[in-house]
């Protein structure tokens, strides 16, 4: 069970709006402190849903929309240019974050709307945003590949123990020592790479 990580989502969005970081640190702490940690790793981290503006909508516009003019609303080349480029800051800290990042459908390629019912158009074919459907699938891989890592070492942690107890790495243990060693090299990178 889990459920539905808005408090994030509204950091998310103001960090990236605002530039505030320590209001964005404090919001995550607040979840962290707050929440025990099984529950924060299956926390579904949300930018959009259902029942909220598209993350390209609550980025890309500085000012409150009404609801008749939600409905017609057509974003200028400004808003769509500060929505896109806020909407790939926006997953890359969905994927950052402790939990699952749980990514509302057309998102992943710059979907507009405002709050419900304008949130659930039908997929945008022939308008997909590659730049960020492409940094999604790299940031997907990228979690996927550290979840796989840290598995694989977890399995040989008891190994690594027995392996390491003497102080010695004798002839047979050499190659389980260099295979833990290289996938904690990998788990290394990936963190690194996502700068956590």
């Amino acid at each position: 069970d889990s459920v539905m990580n808005y408090p994030w989502r509204s950091a998310i969005i103001n960090y990236i709006k605002t530039a505030d970081a320590t209001g964005f640190k404090e919001s995550v702490f607040s979840i962290e402190e707050n929440y025990p940690r099984p529950a924060i790793d299956c926390l579904m981290n949300i930018i959009s849903t259902h029942d909220t503006e598209r993350i390209i909508n609550a980025i890309g516009v500085d000012r409150k929309i009404t609801r008749d003019e939600a409905k017609g609303y057509v974003l200028s080349a400004d808003e769509w240019e500060k929505g896109i480029a806020g909407s790939a800051a926006a997953m890359f800290l969905l994927f950052s974050l402790p939990g699952t990042a749980c990514i509302y459908y057309a998102d992943e390629v710059g979907a507009e709307g405002f709050s419900d019912p304008y949130c659930r158009k039908g997929y945008p074919y022939g308008r997909e945003n590659y730049h960020i459907l492409n940094m999604v699938k790299e940031l997907s891989s990228i979690v996927l590949e550290m979840l796989a890592s840290l598995n694989s070492v977890n399995g040989k942690k008891d190994r690594l123990i027995e392996i390491t107890a003497d102080g010695k790495i004798s002839g047979d243990e050499i190659d389980d020592f260099i295979y833990i060693q290289e996938e904690l090299e990998r788990i290394s990178i990936t963190v690194e790479t996502l700068q956590l």
